[in-house]
């Protein structure tokens, strides 16, 4: 973790601190104002001046860890100090004491625990939100009990219950939420981690070739060389090879600008069809090309654009082998322009599992250029043992 990220995990936990604290004493205000005076519930407009304070206090609490997720690698805390636990008793005990000073079981405010709820999932993920769901349910519980001795005696037995449903509810899926954009900023940085170890290798493989090269091409030269002249070409052809896969990494380590235009996919397509059969040698093997007529041009840099297409099918050919048919197809759905390269498994012997392909091209070039674009792929094994890349992009 760099300087600029451990300064903005400090930041957002002092923010949180903060309204915690906060809420503390709005929660302390609201007992204290309970106290005087023989009413036991607090006045309308004071009611809607307190749920408003802590909608907008959700609502802050949502977007700052919502921020804060999309651009750190790290979750804050993954672990409550004591003062935190400490904290979390207090707000336990005020709530329920403000539930019991405002009709107990008939008390609008028992959906207080709801943030409560929220504020422990968000900061300490799932396993402390359910902690707080089950306190939640007990000082929910606890004042049917005082008030009415038995909770069978609650006419609002069944509200509870609910309430006690929509706070386990609630934790399940702010937890699940979590865990998802989680994954995804470990994904993020796999991806930068490995885009920053390609170009450092790309650079020490380089610079040897670079001497290889050359004394294979003064071998070259020569009358009377130790070496064959077609092994000398074969090695320089290889060697190149080499180069283009070294200049392909060299672009991972690099900050590269898109050089953005218009793009129509349908010739784009055909270019990479006649590429396949005339350049890249896959004679016998079909391509079909279906693409939408609602299908608009999309905006993007088409060099790198076509280097992604060019290898998701040159993947699908292997799938397929001599004889066998690919699909390019391209569709516009919910202002996305999704595109379908398909192949039926045709070879025998072993085969990559889906995930494995997705590792294999999706957590190198393909991937990282795509997501340059702010679209993603996704890769499906078929019944037949096939593949199906399906990438996504903004139109």
């Amino acid at each position: 973790m760099n300087d600029n990220e451990e300064t903005g995990i400090k930041n957002l936990n002092e923010y949180l601190a903060v309204i915690q604290i906060v809420s503390l004493l709005l929660l302390l205000i609201i007992s204290s104002s309970l106290l005087p005076g023989e009413a036991n519930k607090l006045p309308d407009n004071f009611k809607i001046i307190t749920i408003g304070i802590w909608v907008i206090g959700l609502f802050f609490i949502y977007i700052i860890w919502i921020f804060f997720l999309g651009r750190r690698k790290r979750r804050i805390n993954t672990k409550p100090s004591r003062l935190d636990i400490l904290l979390s008793i207090i707000y336990f005990f005020l709530i329920t004491a403000i539930i019991y000073k405002t009709g107990a079981h008939e008390s609008p405010y028992k959906n207080i625990f709801l943030l409560l709820v929220v504020m422990h999932t968000l900061k300490f993920g799932t396993v402390f939100g359910a902690v707080s769901v089950i306190f939640s349910s007990i000082g929910i519980m606890l004042n049917d009990l005082i008030i009415l001795k038995r909770i069978s005696n609650n006419p609002y037995l069944e509200a509870d219950i609910v309430l006690i449903g929509v706070l386990i509810i609630t934790n399940w899926l702010l937890g699940s939420f979590i865990k998802m954009i989680e994954d995804d900023a470990v994904h993020r940085a796999r991806l930068e981690t490995i885009a920053e170890m390609a170009g450092e290798v790309a650079h020490e493989i380089r610079n040897p070739l670079v001497a290889v090269k050359g004394f294979i091409q003064l071998e070259g030269l020569k009358e009377e060389s130790s070496l064959d002249k077609g092994v000398i070409k074969l090695l320089l052809r290889e060697i190149q090879r080499i180069e283009e896969i070294i200049a392909e990494f060299l672009k991972l380590g690099e900050a590269y600008e898109l050089k953005v235009t218009e793009i129509d996919l349908r010739v784009l397509f055909k270019r990479i069809k006649l590429m396949m059969k005339t350049q890249l040698g896959f004679k016998n093997i079909f391509i079909e090309i279906k693409v939408d007529e609602h299908v608009p041009l999309i905006k993007g840099d088409v060099m790198l654009l076509r280097q992604v297409f060019v290898n998701i099918v040159k993947k699908a050919f292997e799938t397929v082998g001599n004889g066998g048919k690919v699909e390019i197809s391209a569709s516009y759905v919910n202002n996305e322009v999704k595109v379908e390269i398909s192949a039926n498994r045709k070879t025998r012997g072993p085969f990559l599992h889906a995930q494995k392909e997705k590792q294999a091209i999706g957590l190198t070039i393909n991937e990282m250029i795509i997501e340059k674009h702010k679209g993603r792929i996704e890769v499906l094994t078929k019944s037949d043992g096939g593949l199906q890349f399906t990438v996504f992009l903004p139109a």
